[in-house]
């Protein structure tokens, strides 16, 4: 009942420490630099058409990660029903033939209820191992932008009656 011997293994894990701290370092980076842009990242199944957000992304529009649900249905609930239609068919053309990066502008709503433009960009990519298909993205709020190109229209258009009116006088 005496301790004869001891026997052991050892093995050098250095590199691979060193591998998932880099790792965690660039993940922490990249959601920093997300954040710091508002830039939410999603995911798309091109088959199921299910959903994956990154917390960024629900931020933008007033949820807490996991409040919504990764579906199709849920997504298209927040579309603007102007847009849904041109949405569905760009998507389903994009996924039959990916050629290039994928580009839109649309409508969310926003928890609050109001309507957000969204720049929509991604890409398909193919895993060379599995050749599963994958659709990741990001969505910038454009709002802003947009609301700025739409005063600026009314301006000219403002510009232009002033123009013609003045041109009539003289």
């Amino acid at each position: 009942g005496r301790l004869a011997g001891y026997r052991g293994v050892g093995r050098d894990i250095t590199a691979r420490v060193a591998a998932e701290k880099k790792a965690a370092e660039t993940t922490e980076w990249l959601q920093l630099a997300a954040r710091a842009a508002h830039i939410g990242l999603w995911e798309r199944d091109p088959e199921t058409w299910e959903f994956r957000y990154s917390s960024g992304w629900n931020a933008q529009f007033g949820y807490q990660a996991g409040e919504l649900e990764n579906s199709i249905e849920a997504f298209d609930r927040l579309v603007h029903p102007d847009d849904l239609e041109r949405i569905h068919a760009f998507s389903r053309a994009y996924v039959a033939d990916p050629q290039g990066d994928y580009q839109n502008e649309f409508r969310l709503k926003h928890k609050d209820g109001s309507w957000r433009w969204v720049l929509s960009r991604g890409a398909l990519i193919t895993d060379a191992a599995t050749g599963k298909k994958r659709w990741l993205g990001c969505h910038v709020d454009i709002t802003e932008h947009r609301q700025m190109e739409e005063a600026l229209r009314a301006r000219e258009e403002d510009y232009r009656e002033l123009n013609a009116t003045l041109e009539e006088r003289v």
